[in-house]
């Protein structure tokens, strides 16, 4: 059972050009194909996509029960997860991790 509080979080920032918009935010937002993907693991809690200032950029927070979670996630899915990456890896200019960690 998770614990008020408790959750681990992965954060990444994206560059997308214009003409990559609406893709970019189909496949990365809530019910995008990386959510599908996270979500066949008991341990994803949730996806999210924000909008930053500058046009054309973005942030993903991803949300896990725990560290461990994630990395049984990537134990599991890793083929399928590369293959993905590498699928949407054409609607960025940048793709950069900010972060990850245990929410406290």
């Amino acid at each position: 059972m998770l614990l008020a509080g408790q959750m681990y979080v992965i954060v990444w920032k994206f560059e997308v050009p214009l003409e990559s918009d609406e893709e970019f935010r189909s496949a990365y937002g809530r019910d995008g194909e990386w959510a599908k993907l996270f979500a066949r693991h008991d341990g994803f809690v949730g996806t999210e996509l924000i909008a930053i200032d500058e046009p054309g950029q973005y942030l993903t927070i991803d949300r896990w029960e725990s560290a461990e979670a994630f990395d049984a996630f990537m134990e599991q899915n890793r083929v399928e997860y590369e293959q993905l990456d590498e699928r949407f890896e054409a609607l960025t200019e940048a793709e950069d991790l900010v972060g990850s960690g245990e929410r406290r």
